[in-house]
């Protein structure tokens, strides 16, 4: 359970360069040679904050932006009227999916929402962090394998 899984604090949602970086990897998208940034975190339908905010802020800083979505909300710039969590069985198919193709060089972590989300989130870093560490850096990342 939460217990069992070791999460660093993320950094400030608003601080897009404070990114949790991910040395091992150099991940590039080959499609456009740019940095590649995973944005894990809720849909704002505002488009003021979560994933739609950091997608526009990869951009701006030149990077390809990746996402991971925890929840959907229902929100304006007034306020929050609905919130839906994305099930464990979503989050972790994403995370798989993007690490097939689209390894990042970055990993921006946003609002969670739930334990399914903070579960299948830290499993993966973990499962990450391990599985480079035993194949000794850089080289063992190449399968998808990154670390935190």
């Amino acid at each position: 359970h939460l217990s069992q899984v070791r999460l660093r604090r993320p950094p400030p949602a608003s601080r897009m360069y404070a990114l949790l970086s991910l040395p091992a990897i150099v991940g590039t998208s080959a499609d456009v040679g740019r940095p590649i940034v995973w944005s894990i975190a809720g849909s704002d339908s505002g488009g003021g904050a979560g994933v739609q905010a950091d997608l526009l802020t990869c951009h701006s800083l030149g990077a390809h932006g990746c996402t991971v979505v925890t929840a959907l909300t229902a929100q304006n710039s007034v306020g929050v009227r609905h919130v839906e969590l994305a099930s464990g069985d979503s989050v972790r198919a994403t995370l798989h999916a993007l690490a097939a193709d689209l390894p990042p060089r970055a990993i921006k972590i946003g609002m969670l929402g739930g334990e399914a989300s903070v579960l299948e989130v830290g499993a993966f870093l973990a499962a990450a962090e391990t599985a480079t560490e035993e194949a000794g850096g850089a080289e063992g990342a190449a399968g998808g394998a990154h670390s935190a």
